[in-house]
């Protein structure tokens, strides 16, 4: 069996990724901060050998990586808040850099990277694929950009030597904290609030990443990009069944965008007093309003990959989340 390292081995798809390993028999490195919340690996963090230290620190990498065969890297920031811009591009950009210099040394058999579907872009009126030129004018948000630049930094080691395959998923459904990334949409809904966004959501779950991800990383396939999205729903479809599921009731009003910026500056004020993060921002705002297509057809081809349905992967996390939360 391989030895793998994984970088954001304790977030939503690292955990599925080394869970779905671990269980193949394969060995697991992963890096972790002192205060990092491993609760998403409760059951199998002891199979795990960690590290202290992240990838902006270049000689705790190095030591996590150190024999390794292959490199999983899905480690980044997220956020749609200008206050984070700066950390996210050093996370999202420098630390990729690192992870991929560090591989070019260790002679790291392959690299799969876990970008994302704001990679992309946003173009709208066009079906988007993995060869859409990336236009800058058309990208919503500075995490999008430094997801792109991030790639950039893979497609500079794979100049270099690096065998490597990239992974662009849309928003990932699973199981895990509800109020952390986009488990966050289940605790929202359990609010019973009155709005819903216009746009649409692009949508994949989580066990699929993590198959796809295993697939990838041990089949011939060389130096690829890949779109990993399955669903395409109306916000207001999305979140009236995961209402249904949680037996709450649905948001019934379309969010005007008049609605949504009242709501933005009132939260700007509150932020004056409370010193609480403002919610809303303007890339948070211009998402909402969205209706972007993506085509999924090559990894679907190149794997014969057969997504699962939405209604098992909503059934299938409403159920976990009413345990949890609300039993």
């Amino acid at each position: 069996m391989s030895k793998i390292f994984i970088t954001g081995c304790n977030g939503l798809i690292g955990s599925f990724i080394a869970k779905k390993l671990l269980k193949a028999g394969h060995t697991l490195t992963a890096l972790k901060r002192s205060h990092s919340d491993l609760s998403e690996l409760a059951e199998v963090q002891g199979a795990i050998q960690w590290y202290e230290g992240d990838i902006l620190d270049v000689n705790s990498l190095a030591d996590a990586m150190q024999g390794a065969d292959y490199v999983i890297h899905t480690a980044a920031v997220v956020s749609f808040h200008e206050r984070d811009w700066e950390t996210m591009k050093k996370v999202n950009i420098e630390g990729t850099a690192n992870v991929v210099n560090i591989a070019l040394q260790k002679g790291i058999q392959k690299f799969i990277h876990v970008s994302s579907i704001a990679a992309i872009g946003a173009t709208q009126g066009v079906v988007l694929n993995e060869k859409t030129a990336w236009d800058k004018s058309e990208v919503p948000s500075v995490y999008a950009q430094t997801k792109f630049l991030a790639e950039v930094e893979v497609w500079r080691g794979v100049a270099e030597g690096l065998t490597a395959c990239i992974v662009n998923p849309s928003v990932v459904l699973g199981t895990g904290n509800w109020t952390k990334s986009s488990s966050q949409y289940f605790s929202y809904v359990a609010t019973e609030p009155t709005f819903y966004p216009s746009g649409y959501l692009n949508c994949i779950d989580v066990r699929d990443v993590a198959d796809i991800v295993e697939q990838l990383l041990f089949q011939p396939i060389e130096n690829e990009r890949f779109i990993l999205t399955a669903h395409k729903i109306p916000h207001k479809d999305f979140l009236q069944r995961i209402a249904n599921l949680l037996g709450k009731k649905p948001p019934h009003k379309e969010a005007q965008l008049w609605h949504l910026y009242f709501a933005y500056y009132l939260s700007k004020v509150r932020q004056w007093f409370t010193r609480k993060l403002n919610p809303l921002s303007h890339e948070i705002i211009s998402n909402s309003q969205r209706n972007t297509q993506y085509d999924n057809a090559k990894i679907q081809k190149t794997l014969n990959f057969t997504f699962r349905p939405l209604e098992d992967t909503l059934q299938w996390t409403a159920e976990y989340y009413k345990q949890k939360y609300l039993s």
